[in-house]
């Protein structure tokens, strides 16, 4: 990984971390049952449910966990694409699924794959879902600027993965208000529990990221301005 991107992973997986203490003190105080971690990415927060007790299976399509850390953990790890592979798995299968900064990237029919995570849900189980938020701060002052709140051009020129003849690019392809995403997760049949803006800062130890994190406390202060959103649903 060159330089400048590894910075960056490290920088959104600081600002990640900065948000998982709240949903693990959620996660810490339920059942202790089988987790999937779907687009589980590095595997940091497989890593981190496994620690508190949850048997966790890792999902992604675009990378794996290290296997250092699924040995580490016992975590299992599947390779499959959200949005065109039926999941391996029974019907009311998990106690918990999390599909965290995921959706934004869902390039199809987000439906399917919404479904699809519900049917492997038990009943009363809980989904944990994170995603972007298109109406914080950020973005506001990008689209007065005249930027785009998009990844820049360069993604979408770069040659695809090409899986079972659809092309498919690891970036987002849109953001969701907090009145849509309720929209989308009722529509494939949860029901919500949760539905709210979301915290999630910066946290490195650089002057320039103390900073950052000190200013986002201050955006936090307008609930719409915040990061990201955040949601609890279940199924009956």
């Amino acid at each position: 990984m060159e330089p400048a991107a590894r910075a960056g992973h490290e920088d959104y997986a600081a600002m990640r971390r900065s948000s998982w203490s709240r949903l693990l003190a959620d996660l810490e105080a339920l059942p202790k049952g089988r987790l999937l971690d779907a687009g589980a990415g590095s595997g940091d927060m497989s890593a981190s449910t496994a620690a508190l007790g949850y048997s966790v299976t890792a999902l992604d399509f675009f990378g794996q966990p290290p296997q250092a850390v699924l040995d580490r953990y016992g975590v299992t790890f599947v390779k499959a694409n959200l949005e065109v592979d039926a999941l391996p798995f029974p019907d009311d299968h998990f106690d918990v699924i999390l599909l965290l900064e995921v959706l934004e990237h869902l390039r199809h029919y987000v439906q399917e794959p919404l479904q699809e995570l519900r049917r492997i849900l038990k009943p009363g189980g809980r989904l944990f879902l994170t995603t972007p938020n298109a109406t914080c701060l950020q973005e506001r002052w990008r689209l007065l600027r005249g930027k785009t709140i998009y990844h820049p051009v360069d993604w979408l020129l770069a040659a695809p993965v090409i899986y079972r003849g659809i092309p498919f690019r690891d970036c987002h392809v849109r953001a969701y208000t907090l009145e849509e995403l309720g929209q989308v997760l009722t529509a494939a049949g949860f029901d919500l529990l949760r539905l709210e803006y979301h915290p999630c800062r910066r946290w490195r130890p650089s002057l320039y990221c103390r900073l950052s994190h000190a200013l986002g406390g201050l955006r936090d202060m307008v609930p719409g301005f915040r990061k990201s959103l955040l949601a609890v649903a279940t199924k009956q």
